[in-house]
């Protein structure tokens, strides 16, 4: 049986949830997408936005159950790899490790998953110490990676183009200030490719110890712990980083004596930094260097913040919510109302012809008002409608509830808020239940999005060490 080490099995998941995740969003703009070329109601793309979701929800969670079933029968460091899920993104809860918090679970599955963990802890097999490997050297050097020092050098060298072409057809302005951001490109394009070519070591570990530029060479017994890590950055991006904790034995100065390096940096990745580490320890323990019980991959216990200010997203949605159902209850003496003749009313403006829409213009308003007629079956179609009954030069009131333009069709400005439309007192037309349900799906949606968050927010605070 293969056995893998922790990093390579995160990473294995990560990958899976990053490809359903990109399907998703590719999801949600093809329902935009469908939704604009239908001419349909907007509101459809909500509906599209929560199917894919919920698809991707679903998807996650089977990837990540047949996931656990898969690492936990071939990781080396079962414990380990449960304490590292906790900031990976696939969260594995300690009072419920089989099958975990995050994901829905067959009771078979669930049974195979306590059977694996089980039969693990009676062989006495939860930690499986990987072979020694003569590929890795006596020192194993860690240097800063070429990804950044290439894109960098590519970046100076096409910024260099503009000013050098100006210099060589002679019109430039400011020839000096050409000659001087050429000479600077340059420079640093060439500085980064040296840093290519002969990159600079970052730090080094070995059976006896390990080397930084802040530390120097330290021995294993001046280190506390050296692990790796996952965290998220402003961006939500998560970032892998190699995390050294040096003790007092050490001698350093106390703001050096924990190290952070970004991997994304490095030109390993945390699958071979982690398989090194497991192989100095066995070879340090074997020359006597490092003492059996020393746990290289401590990690220090750490509360990690709540996000509640994650609860904003849902008291937005709720706010929208309440002011569309807001506009469902308004009297129709409460919208703004135009008084006038009609002066247009048709079912296109020139050549623009969209489905089941009309457009009506009262003389002597800049406005083109458009309505949505619709009675196919899924329209959202309003509660009256007779607007075929009128006619150019009708004495009509509009009720709108918004006096800003929606759209726009070439130097015409469109307004869509129509609510009732009234002659000689008779209504011709009452837009109805459309904002109603909106706002009903609205309020739902901040409804359930504020219990999803609240969820994940107590399981922080009162899981996190279960």
């Amino acid at each position: 049986m293969q056995i893998i080490t922790v990093s390579k099995a995160l990473a294995s998941i990560q990958k899976k949830i990053k490809i359903a995740a990109v399907i998703m969003i590719f999801g949600w703009g093809l329902s935009m997408f469908i939704v604009i070329q239908l001419n349909v109601v907007f509101h459809w793309v909500f509906v599209g936005v929560s199917f894919f979701l919920i698809i991707f929800m679903l998807v996650r969670s089977y990837l990540i159950v047949k996931w656990k079933i898969w690492a936990f029968e071939h990781v080396n460091n079962l414990p380990d790899l449960i304490e590292k899920a906790q900031t990976s993104g696939v969260r594995i809860i300690r009072s419920d490790i089989i099958p975990g918090k995050s994901a829905i679970c067959s009771e078979a599955d669930r049974q195979k998953i306590f059977e694996i963990v089980q039969r693990r802890i009676n062989s006495n097999t939860t930690v499986v110490d990987l072979a020694d490997n003569n590929a890795i050297p006596h020192t194993f050097k860690i240097e800063d990676g070429k990804k950044n020092s290439l894109m960098i050098a590519v970046a100076c060298f096409c910024m260099v183009y503009m000013p050098f072409s100006r210099l060589y057809s002679e019109t430039s302005k400011h020839p000096e200030n050409d000659y001087a951001f050429v000479t600077i490109l340059l420079l640093a394009g060439f500085y980064f490719l040296y840093k290519i070519i002969s990159p600079t070591v970052i730090l080094s570990l070995s059976s006896s110890g390990i080397w930084t530029k802040k530390s120097n060479f330290q021995k294993w017994k001046a280190v506390e712990s050296i692990y790796l890590d996952f965290e998220t950055d402003h961006q939500g991006q998560r970032l892998s980083y190699l995390i050294i904790v040096f003790n007092a034995l050490s001698g350093m100065e106390t703001k050096n004596l924990t190290q952070k390096f970004n991997v994304a940096d490095l030109n390993k990745d945390t699958d071979e930094i982690e398989y090194a580490i497991s192989i100095y320890k066995q070879r340090g323990v074997k020359s006597g260097q490092i003492s059996a019980d020393y746990d290289f991959s401590k990690k220090p216990v750490v509360d990690e913040d709540n996000p509640w200010w994650l609860l904003i997203i849902p008291f937005i949605i709720l706010l929208i919510g309440s002011f569309l159902m807001y506009r469902t209850t308004r009297l129709k003496e409460e919208y703004y109302i135009l008084k006038g003749k009609i002066s247009y009313l048709e079912n296109t403006i020139g050549t623009y012809k969209p489905r089941a829409t009309k457009y009506i213009k009262i003389e002597n308003s800049p406005t083109m008002f458009d309505i949505f007629v619709g009675k196919e079956s899924g329209d959202f179609s309003p509660e009256l409608d007779k607007t075929d009954e009128l006619k150019l030069n009708d004495e009509v009131t509009l009720y709108y509830s918004s006096t800003s333009t929606q759209k726009q069709y070439g130097n015409i400005s469109l307004n869509n808020s129509i609510q009732f439309i009234e002659k000689e007192n008779e209504l011709y037309f009452h837009e109805g239940t459309k904002n109603k349900i909106a706002a009903y799906i609205v309020l739902t949606a901040g409804v359930l999005f504020l219990i999803i968050i609240l969820i994940v927010i107590l399981r922080k605070k009162y899981f996190r060490q279960a």
